[in-house]
């Protein structure tokens, strides 16, 4: 099977978990025998050529007026110009076209289409090339790709997504199958009307290879001593909650408490927060190895504020046999066994995350045992073998579906 992904990023370049469970998928299926390569976007005017980890990789110099994915903030707007083209950009349909009858794949996987747009839907739909459109996120349904404003989850589309995606729920119906990494975002896309008519839709949870090796991963050896430690890890923006989590914290943590902080942010930001939350109890550590965070914690505190579809950093802590007192929104209660793995809170009752902290600081040595079961139920999300099989699975009942349907009685 030869199998084209397109996603707006690729490794090395990476702004998050989405292109490392796609590097690892892309991998897994040409190390099972399929012709696999990646088209991406880069900040550049050029086609650029490389290879991968055996991986056939393009980079095709993104047709906007500005390059959205990091470095320095353009100005609103050259933002607003973006969004706009963004919406079904007309200038990357030849590119399309032209690469797809060059490389003449079987099938096409599309991740991430911020920078792409929806318009590959129909150029590969006019091509009679079968999709598959993966959801990592809203970005169908908002141009921004979190549908958060105001430090809330969006409870609807505001006017301007609504006239931004007017047109996107039909287009939708182009593709051939719709994968969900969670049955959250699955589910939501179809309440907004899209993929109505696909005749594929599933929910192929996310896995992830793990490089680290057994002599870490040491659960239920932490030592229980007076000092009981929280500790968060990822991304340091409003978004993730990280103010409640320190808010919290510095507000009514007893003596016996401290909290870990690894991760980094926009450098304005980071220096707001530790300005804002300097205590002698909280330590920000900036950005670490996975091992060397989670030895540091009890307990990892996962306080989205937004409904964050399918968040690595929680199978990520089961790995490391680590409990996780997680937000109750988006795809976070899919990955939560509550009382078994890990706890769950409501951010928007000020009480909560206060309350189970301390529930699960006073039953710490319950949890300091589950710390093996907590492992060993984390094989799941690492076993990246059966996760392959399923997406094998999925993409020749894609083929079957096509191909009966484009046959001539």
């Amino acid at each position: 099977m030869k199998i084209l992904f397109i996603n707006s990023l690729y490794a090395p370049n990476a702004s998050g978990g989405a292109e490392i469970i796609l590097q690892n998928h892309v991998e897994a299926m040409g190390k099972r025998g399929h012709s696999v390569s990646v088209l991406s976007l880069d900040n550049t005017n050029t086609v650029q050529n490389d290879v991968i980890n055996g991986v056939k990789v393009w980079r095709i110099g993104i047709k906007n007026i500005c390059w959205p994915f990091g470095g320095e903030k353009a100005s609103a707007w050259k933002r607003a110009i973006w969004h706009i083209l963004d919406i079904n950009n007309p200038f990357v349909k030849r590119i399309i076209a032209n690469f797809v009858k060059s490389e003449q794949p079987d099938i096409v996987c599309i991740h991430n289409l911020a920078g792409w747009s929806v318009s590959v839907w129909s150029v590969l739909s006019n091509l009679n090339i079968p999709i598959v459109q993966v959801l990592h996120d809203p970005y169908l349904i908002c141009p921004r790709s979190n549908m958060f404003s105001r430090d809330r989850p969006c409870q609807r589309q505001c006017l301007k997504c609504r006239v931004m995606r007017l047109f996107h729920p039909r287009l939708s119906n182009k593709v051939t199958a719709v994968v969900g990494v969670s049955q959250f975002i699955l589910e939501k896309m179809v309440r907004y009307g899209y993929f109505s008519n696909v005749p594929i839709r599933e929910v192929i949870h996310n896995a992830r290879q793990m490089n680290i090796g057994a002599e870490v991963r040491r659960p239920g050896t932490r030592a229980l001593d007076s000092r009981v430690t929280f500790g968060f890890i990822g991304r340091l923006m409003p978004s993730k909650g990280i103010e409640l989590l320190l808010d919290t914290f510095i507000n009514h943590s007893p003596e016996s408490w401290s909290l870990v902080i690894a991760g980094s942010g926009k450098i304005e930001y980071e220096t707001y927060l530790k300005n804002k939350f300097s205590h002698e109890r909280v330590d920000f550590i900036g950005r670490v190895q996975p091992e060397i965070f989670f030895e540091k914690i009890d307990f990892t505190v996962v306080p989205s504020l937004w409904e964050d579809t399918y968040p690595g950093v929680v199978f990520e802590s089961f790995f490391f046999g680590v409990p996780v007192l997680g937000s109750n929104r988006g795809g976070i209660p899919e990955m939560i066994q509550e009382g078994v793995n890990g706890v769950l809170f409501d951010p928007d009752d000020c009480c909560s995350l206060y309350a189970l902290m301390g529930d699960v600081a006073a039953n710490r040595e319950y949890w300091q045992t589950s710390s093996h079961a907590i492992m060993g139920m984390s094989h799941a999300f690492f076993d990246v073998d059966a996760w392959t099989e399923r997406w094998e699975e999925l993409y020749f009942n894609v083929l079957k579906k096509h191909t009966g349907e484009n046959s001539v009685v």
